[in-house]
C-alpha cells in the first residue's frame, strides 16, 4: 500500500480489495477511500458526503452541519437595533430597560429655551440644584432623561443618592403619588455654558413629555425646591449675619414671592397662614426685636418645610471641626463643612415651563447674591397674604431696582409674574 500523505484526501492501495469503505461496506474502486472527520474512518465518496464535518458552537458546545447555524447556536438579535447577544435576556434588554416606555417626543422645531444666570456685578456664580416634583410620568421621565443622556440611569434613583453633578436623575418621594416622582437636577453651575445647554435640554424634553404628550403632569402635591450654594464659585460664603439678612429679604418679600411661586395656577398650593405644609409661611421676629443670627437660627432650626429653608447651611455650622463657625466665621471655615450648604428655596408650586423655572432662578439667585451686603433692620416684612396687588407689585419693583439683575432678566421675571395670581391680570 502507497504511503498516505497529510495533503492526500483519500488513502490509494495497489490492491483492489484494500478499497472497501469502513463506514458501508461497499468496494469503493478505484476512486480510492477518505477520510471522514465526522466518523473518524476511511470511508467511500458517498459516506463522506453524508457526514459532512460538523461544526461546533462556540458558548455551549453544540455541533451543526451548517457553520452558519452553530454560530447562531447561543445568538439572540436585539429587537430594536439587531446587536446579536449569547442570552436571549441579553438581547431583549440591550436596547429596553425597566424604566417604562414614553411617547416618541417630535423634533423640536426651535432652539430649547436658554435657563442661564450668568456672573454679573453683586452676584458670583453658584452652583444650584432643582427638584422638581410631578404627580404622575416619573417613570417615563426616568427613561426618557436616559436616553437623551441626561441622566446615568434609566431608573428611580435612592432618595438619599447625592446624584452625579451636572446629570438629572429621578428619585422616589413619598409625599407624591406612587406614580409620581421627584425629577432632580444636580449642581448645576448656569453661568458655564456646558452646563446651560444641558440643563436647558433636559428641561426642554421634560415639558415635551408634559405637555406634547400628556405623560408627565403635575399638580397641588408636588412643587419645585431650588437649593442655591451658600458658597458661590469666587470663595465667597454667606454668613451668618447674611442668613439672617436672607430671612428679613423673604419676609419683606413673602406675600410678593407665594403670588410669583403661583405663575401659571390660580393659586399657591399653601394658604395663607397654613404652618402644616411643605412650604411654610417664615416664622417671624416679633414687632420691635432686632434680627441677628443667633435670633434667625432660633426660628429657622426647627423645620426645614419653611418656603426658605437653612437646615443645610445651619447644619454645616454644626458640623464644622476647624472651629471657625463656632466663632461664627462661616467664611474662614477651612474644613469643608460648608462646601456643600445651601438655601433652599422651597416656595415655588410645580411647573415644567423652562421659562417659569429660569424667572423662579434668577429671583432665588439675585435675592441670595444681595444677603451678605445687605442692612439688617432695614426692612419690614409683608407676611403671606396680607398685602394687596399694588403692595405686592411693589416689592417686585422694589426687587428688580435693587437685587443683582440684568434687563433681560427683569423681562424674563415680569413675563412670570403677569401669570402670577394677585400680580398678573384677574383670571376670569
Amino acid at each position: 500500500m502507497p504511503e498516505t500523505t497529510a495533503s492526500s484526501p483519500y488513502q490509494e492501495t495497489p490492491e483492489a480489495e484494500d478499497y472497501t469503505c469502513e463506514n458501508c461496506g461497499i468496494a469503493a474502486g478505484n476512486e480510492g477511500l477518505f477520510h471522514n472527520e465526522r466518523l473518524g474512518l476511511a470511508v467511500c465518496e458517498t459516506c463522506d458526503l453524508d457526514h459532512p464535518e460538523l461544526h461546533e458552537c462556540g458558548h455551549c458546545g453544540a455541533e451543526y452541519e451548517s457553520e452558519d447555524e452553530a454560530y447562531d447556536c447561543c445568538r439572540y438579535g436585539c429587537p430594536e437595533c439587531g446587536s446579536e447577544w449569547h442570552y436571549e435576556e441579553e438581547a431583549i434588554e440591550c436596547c429596553s430597560t425597566s424604566g417604562a416606555a414614553y411617547p416618541s417626543l417630535p423634533t423640536p422645531t426651535e432652539p430649547d429655551y436658554q435657563i442661564t444666570v450668568p456672573v454679573i456685578e453683586g452676584r458670583p456664580a453658584r452652583l444650584c440644584s432643582i427638584e422638581q416634583e410631578v404627580t404622575r410620568g416619573g417613570r417615563e421621565a426616568a427613561q426618557m432623561l436616559y436616553d437623551y443622556g441626561f441622566s446615568r440611569s434609566p431608573d428611580f434613583e435612592s432618595y438619599s443618592s447625592p446624584g452625579a453633578a451636572g446629570y438629572v436623575s429621578v428619585k422616589p418621594d413619598g409625599s407624591l403619588p406612587d406614580e409620581g416622582g421627584e425629577i432632580v437636577y444636580s449642581r448645576f453651575l448656569l453661568s458655564r455654558e456646558e452646563d446651560v445647554r444641558s440643563l436647558s435640554g433636559a428641561a426642554a424634553r421634560m415639558r415635551q413629555l408634559a405637555r406634547e404628550t400628556n405623560t408627565v403632569r403635575v399638580g397641588r402635591a408636588a412643587g419645585v425646591h431650588i437649593h442655591v450654594s451658600a458658597t458661590a464659585e469666587d470663595g465667597t460664603r454667606l454668613s451668618p449675619s447674611g442668613m439672617a439678612a436672607l430671612h428679613e429679604i423673604f419676609c419683606y418679600a413673602e406675600d410678593f414671592l407665594y403670588s410669583f411661586a403661583a405663575a401659571g395656577w390660580d393659586a399657591h398650593r399653601a394658604r395663607p397662614g397654613d404652618y402644616g405644609g411643605y412650604c411654610k409661611p417664615l416664622p417671624k421676629l416679633a414687632s420691635g426685636e432686632k434680627g441677628t443670627a443667633w435670633r434667625v437660627h432660633g426660628l429657622m432650626r426647627s423645620d426645614r418645610y419653611f418656603g426658605l429653608n437653612f437646615q443645610r447651611l445651619l447644619g454645616a455650622a454644626t458640623n464644622c471641626s476647624c472651629g471657625a463657625a463656632r466663632f461664627g466665621e462661616w467664611e474662614a471655615c477651612e474644613c469643608g463643612a460648608f462646601d456643600t450648604a445651601t438655601v433652599e428655596w422651597r416656595v415655588f408650586n410645580a411647573s415644567t415651563k423652562p421659562e417659569t423655572l429660569h424667572a423662579w432662578l434668577l429671583v432665588a439667585h439675585a435675592l441670595t447674591a444681595m444677603a451678605n451686603s445687605h442692612r439688617l433692620g432695614t426692612l419690614d416684612p409683608h407676611e403671606y397674604g396680607t398685602t394687596d396687588q399694588e403692595g405686592r407689585l411693589a416689592v417686585q419693583r422694589w426687587i428688580e431696582q435693587n437685587a443683582p439683575l440684568t434687563d433681560d432678566e427683569v423681562q424674563v421675571i415680569r413675563a412670570a409674574a403677569r401669570r402670577s395670581p394677585g400680580l398678573g391680570k384677574p383670571r376670569r
